[in-house]
């Protein structure tokens, strides 16, 4: 599966609007993707363990625990 999206930054950012790229490389858990946009992709990986949820985008050496799916705030 694969999705195009529309960004935007600040008023002032040039360009102020550019177009990015989601690949899913696997939507099993985890869930691994590839983000795209302004020349740059990133791996990401998130999932579900016995404690909650995840995020990591391993070639930044970072990952971090996410609230539920279902929050909003």
């Amino acid at each position: 599966m694969e999705l195009d999206y529309l960004c935007t930054g600040l008023s002032d950012m040039k360009p102020d609007s550019w177009s990015g790229h989601i690949r899913f490389l696997n939507k099993t858990n985890p869930c691994e993707l590839e983000v795209s946009a302004r020349s740059s992709t990133f791996h990401i990986i998130c999932g579900h363990h016995q404690y909650g949820n995840y995020i990591c985008v391993p070639d930044w050496g970072i990952g971090t625990e996410l609230a539920g799916l279902d929050d909003s705030f």
